[in-house]
Parts: C-alpha cells; structure tokens; sequence
C-alpha cells in the first residue's frame, strides 16, 4: 500500500487486512494509527514523531523501535513475537498492553510514572 502522497494524513486504520509491509516514512503528521490483525513482521516509525496512539495486535512483529515517538500515549502490541521493548524514551505513555508476547512486564515499566494499564491480561510481580 503506497501512502507517500497522503502526507497530511493523521489518522489511519487498516484492520483485518493481509498487510505485510507498510511504509509510513512519509505521513509524519500521523497521530493515530491501528494495524491490528494484518501479518506486519516489522514497521519503522522512526519519522512519525507526533504518533500518540499506536496499535499493532496480532501481527508477526519481531522488534519494534519507539524510541523516537515520545508523544506516544497508547502502545499495544498483543499477541505478537516481540522478546524486548525499550519504552525508555516514551515517559507520557499512558496505557500498554503487552499480552501474547515474550516481555518481561514489569522491565518496561520502570521511570513511566503516567502509566494507568499496564500488560492486560498478564501478572506484574
């Protein structure tokens, strides 16, 4: 899906979809996005920067770097097949959901002193 020319999007919603690779490098004024159930195994979003909503359940993802989306308020990433996550630079995130992966929960939450839900669905100890 070529999204290159819609630079002025901020808001995108492609669930239930076959997506396997998504280039977003171009839609830096997106704030909200939801890829849920596609069959994504990485997505950059290193030049989304605004992104304050982010949700990626049900894909193939190995890694995912968001380090540079510190506006970020809302991260789920359920059931994927992510063993890390460095949520050191996302101090205002609010809400994460973890389920279905191999993190260790409470190694993210350290220094997120605005979170409200953490890993629904999983034990924090």
């Amino acid at each position: 899906m070529d999204l290159s020319k819609n630079t002025a999007l901020e808001h995108f919603d492609l669930c239930y979809n076959k997506l396997s690779g998504l280039d977003l490098s171009k839609n830096t004024k997106l704030v909200y996005l939801c890829v849920n159930m596609n069959k994504l195994a990485g997505l950059d979003v290193s030049q989304n920067t605004v992104l304050c909503t982010l949700a990626l359940d049900n894909n193939q993802l190995k890694n995912l770097d968001v380090s540079k989306n510190t506006k970020l308020d809302s991260l789920s990433v359920i059931s994927n097949m992510l063993t890390e996550l460095d949520l050191s630079k996302n101090t205002v995130l609010k809400t994460l959901w973890l389920k279905g992966n191999n993190i260790p929960c409470e190694s993210n939450v350290v220094g997120l002193e605005n979170l409200e839900l953490c890993c629904f669905g999983m034990e924090i100890s």
